[in-house]
Parts: structure tokens; sequence; C-alpha cells
């Protein structure tokens, strides 16, 4: 009986419908199979490799549509994410939503000029700064591309995963 009432006191609001949610879905495992994703990471490519993904040019790698659908499968239903004091912060499950910032844009409107330029790391401490005070902002996401740097980190693949 719960249940039934839970349902009829949360309004649902859906935009796709199933075929076309199914369309993305099959769009999505061809186009990882046929041009793949690019690896910036030595350690992840060879992971891939080893689970049956084929390396092209580029650090490409092609991922087999099986691999991911048995990866989808064996996905958790919910994960626990905790603050840096170790206190629970979000828990991924079911139809919980959570709005954050991503900090890892390569140009930015400048604040002062109101002008488009290369993202600088002022611009992530800035952004951190107002997430920190804002109580509508769940969670911070910062830079794995390093602003005005031009270039990617190479971070281990269990910091990425």
């Amino acid at each position: 009986m719960g249940s039934e009432l839970d349902l009829q006191c949360r309004p649902q609001y859906r935009l796709l419908g199933e075929g076309q949610i199914k369309a993305i879905h099959e769009a999505t495992l061809d186009l990882l199979k046929t041009i793949g994703v690019r690896v910036f990471s030595q350690e992840g490519i060879e992971l891939l490799k080893r689970a049956g993904c084929r390396a092209g040019e580029d650090n490409t790698i092609q991922i087999p549509p099986h691999l991911v659908e048995e990866n989808i499968q064996n996905a958790p239903s919910q994960i626990t994410i905790y603050d840096r004091k170790g206190k629970e912060a979000m828990r991924l499950e079911g139809k919980s939503v959570y709005f954050g910032l991503g900090t890892d844009l390569l140009t930015t409107i400048d604040l002062e000029t109101g002008e488009w330029r290369p993202s600088q790391l002022r611009d992530v401490v800035n952004a951190a700064l107002v997430g920190d005070f804002l109580k509508e902002i769940d969670f911070r996401f910062y830079c794995l591309f390093c602003p005005s740097s031009g270039r990617f980190p190479q971070p281990r693949l269990h910091r990425l995963l």
C-alpha cells in the first residue's frame, strides 16, 4: 500500500519514451564499437585491451557491445559518496537527483569583461569558492584538464574510477 501512495504523491516528468531511450542506447553501443573513445592512460588502455577491446590509432579504444551490456548488468544499484570528513554526502540510487559544478571547462566567460577566454586556475578556485557557499550545490568536480596548460595530466586509473 505504501508504494501505491508513494507513486501517487511523487510527480514524474519523462522527457523520453522507452523507444527513444532504447534507440539512444543502441546508437551509443554502435558508436563505442565502431568509433570508440580516446583513452589517455596507458594503464587504462591495457586494462581495456585485456577485457576484449580493440586498440586503434591515437589511443582510440573500440568497446564491443557485449562488454558494455555486461558491465551495466554488473554495476551496483547504489553508490554512496562521502564528503571530505567521511560523512555520507550523496546516495546515488533510484531517482535521486544532485546538482554540482564541473570546473574542467577549456574556456570561460570572464566575469569582469564578459568576453570568452581560456580558463585559468583562478576560475577553478572561484568556482570552488562559490560552490562551497551554495547549499543547492551538492558536489564539485575539479578539473582533470589543466586550465591554460594545454596538456592532460596522466592520473592513475584508480583515481578516475
